[in-house]
């Protein structure tokens, strides 16, 4: 066995695993007792001696797994929350420290089944962004289509763009859209046409979007866990090949000798 394989094993190991969900534990609830204004000698203690163990495992995760460690969804979020908390105190900067507090969600790790859920999520934010671009260009598109058409028929809701996309938007969420509609639908009695319309889009058409992002998100996470897999098995069986191989040539300079 290699000192990579080595490494990979404690880390892996599941003491390895109680040992920083407890470094987690206690450096959280550290931040959480910890008083900016009359900062305790203590929690400072504890705080950066959990800093030093997180510095520590980050270094053997990547010399355990190389570059692969920065396919792991938590790689970035580890590695950007120990970063923060050697930024100097500041105006500008003491946001910053409070990423550290972000290392509580290192805990879902501990329980398969959710880690799996929260890396879907963090796999489906790039998607997600995209979607967020496209409901508001939407929104605008229906917005300025509703000025026209029900400005002088409901100005209450309809009198200009940003009334009509502040009325839009809250009829997205499902409140108060039937009392809008009625408004306009006294008047304009085929105007219930452009208000189905646009609730299915956003209240059917959106959320059926949301729920396929997430779903092919966490399938890629299953995908990418299951690659993974099959990589450590494969180099474990290449390793145990090489063993069997060293083994048998020595055998053979045994019986030659």
């Amino acid at each position: 066995m290699g000192a990579r394989e080595r490494v990979r094993a404690v880390v892996e190991h599941r003491r390895t695993q109680q040992f920083f969900f407890y470094v987690i534990v206690v450096v959280t609830a550290a931040l959480a007792l910890r008083k900016p204004a009359a900062d305790s000698d203590f929690l400072l203690v504890l705080i950066r001696i959990g800093i030093g163990i997180f510095v520590v495992e980050i270094l053997l995760r990547f010399w355990a797994y190389g570059w692969r460690y920065f396919r792991d969804p938590w790689a970035g979020l580890d590695i950007v929350a120990v970063a923060a908390a050697f930024v100097p105190g500041g105006l500008a900067l003491l946001a910053l420290r409070f990423l550290r507090i972000f290392r509580v969600l290192r805990l879902v790790s501990m329980f398969p089944s959710l880690r799996r859920i929260v890396a879907g999520l963090l796999a489906a934010i790039p998607y997600l962004i995209g979607i967020g671009f496209a409901i508001p260009l939407i929104i605008f598109v229906a917005g300025v289509i509703a000025t026209n058409l029900f400005g002088g028929i409901a100005p209450q809701y309809f009198d200009d763009l940003g009334t009509s996309l502040m009325t839009l938007f809250q009829a997205m969420t499902g409140e108060g859209w039937p009392d809008v509609a009625k408004a306009v639908m006294d008047r304009a009695p085929v105007a219930w046409i452009f208000f189905v319309i646009y609730i299915v889009v956003f209240t059917l058409g959106a959320l059926n979007i949301l729920i396929a992002v997430m779903v092919n998100a966490m399938e890629q996470v299953a995908f990418h866990e299951a690659e993974e897999r099959t990589d450590l098995f494969e180099e474990r069986l290449v390793a145990e090949i090489r063993a069997l191989r060293e083994e048998v040539a020595a055998l053979r300079d045994e019986r030659g000798s």
